[in-house]
């Protein structure tokens, strides 16, 4: 379960990135 927020939250990190980016 830890695992699956761990990745839930990179997968998250990774959109505002690529958001930021794209703005």
């Amino acid at each position: 379960m830890l695992i699956y927020v761990r990745l839930r939250s990179s997968d998250i990190n990774t959109a505002r990135l690529s958001s930021k980016s794209s703005s």
